[in-house]
């Protein structure tokens, strides 16, 4: 039924979300120094705020103009694309450090 909400989709989404802000965390934790810890956490919540901002004003002024579907088909490719591109670069510098 449409306007439902979906208990069992929430409870994936909310599980994949813990999963990445967790490893995120703990990558966090082993890499930077305890004195730094509260800066390196700021600097991260401060990035990921404005960014979404920007986003959010950028994208919406762009799905008004070519439609919400096709701005979700565009900017799903260029993450597949951008994806792609990181996998490559890792690939290749893992090739030459061998």
């Amino acid at each position: 039924m449409r306007g439902q909400f979906n208990m069992e989709k929430i409870k994936k989404w909310k599980l994949q979300f813990i999963i990445v802000a967790l490893g995120q965390a703990i990558s966090m934790l082993e890499n930077i120094s305890p004195e730094k810890m509260g800066r390196a956490f700021s600097v991260l919540t401060l990035i990921s705020s404005v960014t979404m901002l920007i986003g959010l004003i950028f994208s919406s002024s762009i799905a008004e103009k070519v439609g919400v579907n096709i701005w979700f088909l565009i900017s799903g490719f260029c993450m597949i694309m951008l994806t792609v591109l990181v996998v490559i670069r890792y690939i290749l510098k893992a090739r030459s450090k061998k």
